[in-house]
């Protein structure tokens, strides 16, 4: 136990928590974990998911109406379901697109009411409110918060937020939220260096960099040991903006010039983006390589991260400032990064400057990385010593400052 001075009793109004396992909901688990490391005693708002798994024991689920829930339901497309295999029909992808650019502050925005309510009947046993996760759990925060120090974790930016497109009317409404959620923050927190730098050029407010790290308890198969051969690299998560035509026109290539075979080299894709990956696989003409696996449990996931010869990491240009929870569960399970982007983003920095694994930002350089694989030389893990520094636990001691700095004296009801 890290204990601070004076624990303080800490409500934390989470968009996304387990039993969700999405990187927001990852990052406020781990950010609790930390909390209660320091000795504070923590309570958790969030909202209920259609998801099994217990709820942690911190945590209290507000009822409220998850649209997209009711739409995947009426589109009989429950997550980790084979049909999620299929990409969703034109119609499903415009309403959603509808949805996110008229619902505010964003797709949760029918929980607000009954968090409001649950944080009410909390509030009066904290010192200290905490928000992550999204914008609506932000505005809960500050409306049942009243003169109680307030944290506002900006896990992700969301006004001008990169690889959203929400149109010039719902631009500005976003704008005004953000500035007043941010400049409203008694603190502020953010995952990476150079997020806080754009919050600062932003709004002109300073922050703490908090990194969400990864739990060494989650990666107890030993990540760093042996593992079967295959030449499989695995993709999980999210796709965005991802070429996948030129990592599959890279993969076509090698076949034609290196003369790689399934058996030396494939490249799995793991969750949403297993559908998009096999469709565009077909079209490039290169299926043998390609596997496409639905949304599995997040411990299996890990096992089958913790397994792979190497594990390729997107590198967006478009989103400067993000460092995604993929990374930090990416170093955790101990495996060679192969980034694929910009080399500039801060992924691509930690990854050059720990040697997690080649940066490429040609396809010809991305050539060369995967050659490696096919060949079966593989490249060398990360050394336990340098998982250590993207431990959660990492992000304690300036976590546990700022609270002291944030809730000098603060006692009881104001």
């Amino acid at each position: 136990m890290e204990a601070s001075p004076a624990p303080e009793r800490i409500l934390v109004i989470a968009l996304h928590y387990p039993p969700a396992d999405g990187a927001a909901a990852i990052r406020a688990r781990n950010l609790v974990r930390n909390l209660q490391a320091l000795g504070h005693k923590v309570r958790v708002i969030t909202p209920r998911r259609p998801i099994a798994g217990d709820v942690p024991p911190e945590a209290q689920t507000v009822r409220w109406l998850d649209l997209e829930h009711l739409g995947r339901r009426a589109a009989r497309r429950p997550p980790g379901s084979p049909q999620t295999m299929s990409p969703p029909a034109s119609w499903q992808r415009r309403l959603r697109t509808i949805a996110a650019r008229l619902a505010f502050p964003d797709l949760h925005a029918p929980w607000i009411p009954g968090a409001i309510a649950a944080a009410r009947r909390e509030i009066a046993d904290a010192d200290l409110v905490l928000s992550t996760g999204g914008a609506s759990a932000h505005v809960v925060a500050r409306v049942v918060r009243g003169a109680r120090p307030g944290i506002v974790d900006i896990n992700d930016l969301w006004w001008a937020k990169a690889l959203r497109q929400t149109g010039p009317i719902r631009d500005r409404v976003d704008r005004r939220l953000e500035r007043w959620l941010v400049r409203s923050a008694s603190a502020l927190i953010v995952p990476a260096r150079e997020q806080g730098v754009e919050v600062q050029r932003r709004w002109g407010r300073s922050s703490t960099t908090v990194p969400t790290g990864f739990d060494a308890a989650d990666f107890t198969f030993g990540a760093n040991g042996s593992h079967p051969a295959g030449g499989e690299i695995i993709f999980a998560g999210n796709l965005y903006t991802f070429p996948l035509d030129v990592v599959f026109g890279v993969l076509g290539r090698g076949r034609a010039e290196l003369g790689w075979t399934p058996e030396q080299l494939h490249l799995s894709f793991i969750g949403s983006c297993a559908a998009p990956a096999l469709v565009a696989a077909e079209t490039q003409g290169v299926t043998e390589f390609v596997v496409g696996t639905p949304r599995i449990p997040r411990r299996e996931l890990l096992q089958r991260l913790g397994n792979a010869d190497a594990l390729l990491l997107p590198l967006f240009a478009e989103d400067p400032h993000h460092l995604p929870m993929r990374f930090f569960e990416f170093v955790g399970a101990g495996r060679p990064i192969i980034g694929f982007g910009s080399p500039t983003v801060p992924a691509a920095r930690l990854m050059q400057q720990h040697d997690l694994g080649p940066v490429c930002e040609t396809t010809d350089e991305l050539l060369a990385a995967l050659a490696q694989v096919a060949s079966g030389t593989r490249q060398s893990s990360p050394s336990p010593s340098t998982r250590a520094l993207f431990e959660l636990k990492n992000g304690r001691a300036a976590l546990r400052e700022l609270i002291e700095q944030t809730t000098p004296g603060y006692r009881g009801d104001s």
